[in-house]
């Protein structure tokens, strides 16, 4: 089995990501990354300056929930897109937030009304027993509701997404 850094294997996905986006959409991604790429004389986008690495690092900071995926997960997409088995090395970050309701590292700091990646809570408060409109449930309903979709779908790769 091939060992890939975490590094190269965020990379490795985020470069798919691009290349997968239909040219119109790689053309947004790159300009509002702050790159113009696009050629006026072949009336193209430069190829080469859009597979640069110095794209990929901007598109890396774009992309900063990759930053807390773990390492399975990243090994589960690896073989899903590109049919290659990997073992992926390399820590983790655990200096994050968790989301009140499922309990998993899913950023920096939480933001109101940031939506968790994994349960689908919309963060307006840690409240309980409070109803929450955006989420149309107390938390306690919320997470009670999560915990049984997760035990219907326990071989979900979203629940080996983010560390628990």
């Amino acid at each position: 089995m091939l060992e890939i850094s975490r590094k190269d294997a965020i990379e490795a996905l985020l470069l798919y990501y691009l290349l997968n986006l239909s040219v119109e959409d790689r053309g947004n991604e790159l300009i509002g990354l702050g790159f113009d790429y696009f050629d006026e004389e072949k009336n193209e986008w430069d190829s080469k300056k859009v597979l640069s690495l110095k794209s990929t690092k901007r598109l890396k900071g774009r992309h900063a929930g990759y930053k807390y995926v773990t390492n399975k997960y990243l090994e589960i997409k690896i073989l899903e897109l590109y049919r290659v088995h990997v073992a992926v090395i390399g820590d983790v970050r655990t200096d994050g937030a968790r989301c009140p309701c499922c309990g998993y590292l899913i950023a920096s700091k939480l933001e109101p009304w940031s939506i968790c990646p994994v349960c689908k809570w919309e963060y307006d408060a840690d409240d309980e027993d409070k109803y929450s409109p955006a989420n149309r449930a107390t938390l306690k309903e919320y997470r009670e509701e999560f915990e049984r979709r997760k035990m219907e779908n326990e071989n979900d790769p979203l629940y080996v997404m983010y560390q628990k």
